[in-house]
């Protein structure tokens, strides 16, 4: 990192999972064999640390799979990535179109081991309390003409190789004939997040050219996955536009469309000797951030400046007291702040004990 801000920012990772340990040690212990060369079963064993993605089928996977294993539930996928990039997990299971981001900025430290068998399909979210007319029949024949173009293919292929791929034509028409209210998430990449301020991925551009498709107006409604779901039940949106997995559970409370695509779920390996112990930071010495809250714009300006984290969309909050309440609400990535206010806060259980830089 650079000089100029040496001792005197931390960054507060956001975590689902209650408190990792500390320290970067974890990665060099002698009762593991060689990473590299491991299948999915040698995994479930006390040994080894394995993650997964907040959600009933990740979750029933892992459960299914490594019932031995230390488990930690992760409610943002980068965290999952960080504590496998410095040692702390060893595996992590994700949906693989989520993963890909993963893999494209990560890759050195981490490779796919197992695709697991069964595929999972992806659909929009509908609620059962929308007043606009037919609309689960108007999604559905948007997808199939889509599906029998391709065009769904190209623009999920086009995320998944590059997720900075924001400029696509505006899609939202000038004289709509109504509005859509459409909840998603932005916080996962390349799917549904922000961009240079802007809410933009698959998700974002496929609904976009639903809404041109009928002549809409889009209400973009952000909220954590769980509450999107409520969301739809409580018919405060009308769609759910997140990549949303179709599962028996939630198919008795909320209505899907037709598939849009058809994705597995994997399991994300860390490489072995990814994570040098002689470094003296936990992590890489370029980070990418998607939502970062920051209080002091002279910080916000240095990083700008000098380059040193790579950030997609920077919030600024008016006293650290606001931006510790948008870090409970689990919207961000990272609090930039002095180190002395995070130690302040350490006690937080929602975040990861502060890195002096």
């Amino acid at each position: 990192m650079k000089a100029l801000l040496k001792n005197l920012f931390a960054i507060l990772l956001i975590l689902c999972v209650l408190i990792a340990s500390s320290g970067c040690d974890s990665a060099s212990d002698s009762s593991k064999n060689d990473l590299n060369n491991m299948k999915m079963e040698d995994y479930n064993n006390v040994s080894y640390r394995v993650g997964y993605s907040s959600g009933a089928l990740t979750g029933k996977i892992v459960e299914e799979n490594f019932s031995k294993s230390k488990t930690s539930s992760y409610l943002f996928d980068i965290a999952a990535y960080l504590d496998i990039v410095v040692g702390k997990m060893d595996a992590y299971v994700v949906e693989e179109t989520i993963g890909a981001e993963a893999l494209r900025n990560y890759n050195k430290n981490m490779f796919i081991l197992h695709r697991f068998r069964d595929p999972i399909d992806i659909a929009f979210g509908v609620s059962r309390n929308t007043k606009i007319p037919d609309l689960k029949q108007k999604l559905n024949e948007f997808i199939k003409h889509y599906k029998e173009t391709g065009a769904i293919q190209d623009i999920l292929n086009k995320w998944l190789t590059d997720s900075d791929v924001s400029n696509y034509d505006n899609l939202i028409p000038e004289k709509p004939d109504f509005t859509i209210r459409v909840g998603t998430v932005g916080t996962v990449p390349p799917l549904n997040f922000y961009n240079h301020q802007k809410l933009t991925g698959f998700d974002v551009e496929i609904i976009e050219k639903f809404a041109k498709y009928v002549n809409a107006d889009i209400e973009y409604v952000l909220d954590t996955f769980p509450g999107c779901i409520k969301n739809l039940q409580d018919g405060k949106v009308d769609v759910v536009s997140a990549s949303l997995t179709i599962t028996e559970p939630r198919k008795k409370i909320i209505d899907y469309s037709d598939p849009i695509y058809t994705t597995n779920v994997v399991m994300l390996a860390r490489r072995e000797k990814a994570f040098s112990k002689e470094k003296s930071l936990c992590y890489p010495q370029k980070l990418l951030f998607n939502n970062v809250v920051i209080v002091d714009q002279k910080i916000a300006d240095m990083i700008k400046a000098d380059n040193i984290l790579k950030i997609n969309n920077i919030i600024m909050a008016k006293t650290d007291e606001e931006a510790f309440e948008i870090v409970n609400k689990g919207q961000i990535d990272a609090y930039i702040t002095s180190y002395d206010i995070a130690e302040n806060h350490e006690s937080n259980r929602k975040i990861r004990k502060p890195v002096r830089n």
